[in-house]
């Protein structure tokens, strides 16, 4: 614990300086508050620790130096413990782990995931070449959508042939935060990757954003880094905003509305009711990659049975 402390302030130490964190704001100001959460909860609970600590004192008739030692040991118990209770609970360890890691890999300090980019290009090319099958599907959610990109890039690199051998080749970005690292002065690598990857049109890229969703840049361009109008884009990629709550049959919604996580995840859990972005349909129904993330989605290409139908006519 101590150690995830004193790491997540050096990033947020980092993150404040290089201008990263306003840019933040700017681009999306929930993101901006979801990266703070944690670090306001940490203040909250030392601030507290240290009123009941001095409270408990003056109750016990303490002074001096006893009174001095009394009160920082009370606090320093109350702090861990709050963290050690409410931490994993409210989610505030997590947080506080993804700004280290975002930070280190940024610096080059994650040789492990450096390890498993390229592995993964690796393995992106070998199916790629094998050209078994119509379409290649290759899914980033959250932070792994940068890491997505930076695989694809890397396979692009090695192979500048790569989405063109047979299958088509497809990416699908969710809930995505590839602008955390690429709003950061030290993210020319993600920069560079997703302009490699929106630059090669061979690849059928298309990001979904959600407003529910606020561990993500709503309506924001992960390779301009520019702020998008309410229509969308289709480009490159292509964005599509999308709904939550209906995805999500009602009651199931207002029970989890306020759960940032669980919003969050479901991009990648099964709809309660039909809507545009269905995500068991995108990676396993029978429509292909550009079909089933037009902006209808699959809506009007299937009967309340389940059968398949040709597009309707605009």
């Amino acid at each position: 614990m101590l150690s995830r402390l004193g790491q997540s302030g050096r990033a947020l130490f980092d993150f404040a300086v290089t201008g990263a964190l306003f840019r933040y704001v700017y681009a999306n100001w929930k993101y901006a508050f979801f990266f703070l959460f944690p670090f306001l909860y940490v203040v909250l609970f030392a601030l507290g620790g240290a009123g009941i600590a001095y409270a408990l004192t003056r109750l016990a008739g303490l002074s001096g130096a006893a009174a001095a030692i009394s009160c920082i040991c009370i606090a320093v118990t109350i702090f861990l413990g709050l963290m050690h209770w409410l931490g994993p609970r409210g989610r505030i360890n997590h947080v506080l782990d993804d700004a280290i890691f975002s930070r280190e890999f940024l610096y080059g300090q994650r040789p492990e995931m450096e390890k498993r980019i390229d592995d993964f290009a690796s393995r992106i090319m070998e199916r790629a070449r094998k050209a078994d099958v119509d379409e290649i599907l290759i899914v980033g959610h959250s932070l792994g959508a940068a890491l997505t990109l930076a695989a694809v890039a890397r396979g692009l690199k090695q192979d500048p042939q790569l989405a063109k051998h047979g299958p088509a080749l497809c990416v699908l970005t969710v809930g995505a935060t590839i602008p955390k690292f690429a709003l950061h002065p030290k993210g020319d690598r993600i920069r560079q990757a997703t302009q490699a990857v929106a630059g090669e049109l061979s690849i059928h890229w298309t990001e979904y954003q959600a407003r529910d969703d606020v561990v993500s840049f709503y309506r924001f361009d992960p390779v301009t880094l520019k702020r998008v109008g309410r229509e969308g884009s289709d480009g490159r990629p292509n964005i599509r905003r999308v709904q939550i709550h209906s995805m999500m049959d009602p009651a199931s919604f207002k029970r989890n509305r306020h759960d940032y996580m669980r919003m969050h995840y479901q991009f990648l859990m099964g709809n309660g009711q039909r809507a545009p972005y269905d995500y068991c349909l995108i990676v396993c129904g029978p429509l292909d990659f550009d079909d089933i993330t037009g902006p209808l989605g699959g809506v009007d290409r299937f009967q309340a049975d389940g059968s398949v139908t040709s597009r309707i006519a605009a």
